[in-house]
C-alpha cells in the first residue's frame, strides 16, 4: 500500500533481542510478564459456533493475540528507535528491517561526503558497487 509502511514486531525482536523462543507468549512473558489466552487452533471453530461463555473466551483470545504486540512495540520503543535510526542514517524505514548494517554505512558515508562537498565514486567492473575513494568536486572540475 502506497505511504504506508509495514512493520512486523516479530521480525524487530528477532533482529534485536537473542531469545530461546519467538513466540507470541514466550516474548510476551519475556518482556511483559504476561501470556496469551491459552485456546488451541484445533478448537477455535468449536468456541466460535458454542455457548456464549464459548464466543467470550473466543473474543478474549483474540483481543489478547491483537493488544500483545501492541504493548511490546510501546515497552521495547521499537517504532521510535527504528525511526530515529532511520533518521540518523538517512535510509529509509523498510530498510532497518529488510537491509544489513553496510546500507546504513554507506548512506552516512554519502550524506558526510555531500556536506563537505565530496564526490564518492564507484567502481562497477565487477557485480557489487565498491566504493573507491572521495575527491574534491572542485578537482574534478
Amino acid at each position: 500500500m502506497f505511504g504506508r509502511v509495514f512493520f512486523d514486531v516479530l521480525q524487530a525482536i528477532q533482529r534485536d533481542h537473542k531469545l530461546r523462543s519467538y513466540t507470541l507468549n514466550s516474548v510476551s512473558a519475556e518482556f511483559l510478564g504476561e501470556q496469551k489466552e491459552d485456546v488451541h487452533y484445533s478448537i477455535i471453530s468449536k468456541l466460535h459456533g458454542g455457548s456464549p461463555e464459548d464466543r467470550r473466551r473466543l473474543a478474549a483470545y483474540c483481543l489478547k493475540d491483537a493488544y500483545l504486540p501492541q504493548r511490546l512495540i510501546s515497552k521495547l520503543m521499537c517504532i521510535i528507535n527504528y525511526i530515529e535510526m532511520a533518521r540518523v542514517t538517512g535510509v529509509p524505514f523498510s530498510y532497518l528491517l529488510t537491509r544489513g548494517q553496510s546500507i546504513k554505512v554507506v548512506s552516512q558515508l554519502y550524506r558526510r561526503a555531500k556536506t563537505d562537498g565530496l564526490l564518492v565514486p564507484t567502481n562497477k567492473s565487477d557485480s557489487k558497487s565498491r566504493i573507491l575513494f572521495a575527491c574534491k568536486v572542485h578537482e574534478l572540475i
